[in-house]
């Protein structure tokens, strides 16, 4: 049975910037897909397998130079996987993200 796939806009951290797109949850996958102009200028489409997904968490703000453009002067969405990478997100709303995609996992049967 095909869920309906739950979406959110969110920048993704990738180096020294955050691209604009939207997070969505498919039925075997968290994807990042950026918007038009983020992807003619190299951002990066992202693919995380719902049983690849270790934990959902918050990123603390870290502010820096380094982290200016990147989203790092707020607190993050963390999507941390098995293989030990993890994956940031800025959303309007943390705390109400990380309590969505929980409840998407757990619909699914990818509980973190």
């Amino acid at each position: 049975m095909t869920e309906k796939p739950w979406r959110m806009v969110a920048n993704h951290t990738e180096g020294w910037r955050a691209v604009g797109g939207a997070l969505e949850v498919r039925d075997d996958a968290l994807v990042f897909e950026p918007h038009a102009f983020d992807r003619a200028t190299g951002g990066s489409s992202v693919v995380m397998p719902l049983a690849d997904i270790a934990e959902i968490g918050r990123e603390p703000a870290a502010p820096s130079l380094r982290n200016l453009f990147n989203g790092g002067l707020r607190a993050r969405l963390a999507v941390r996987l098995r293989s030990g990478a993890t994956e940031l997100f800025v959303v309007w709303s943390v705390e109400q993200a990380i309590a969505e995609l929980e409840a998407q996992l757990a619909s699914r049967g990818a509980t973190s």
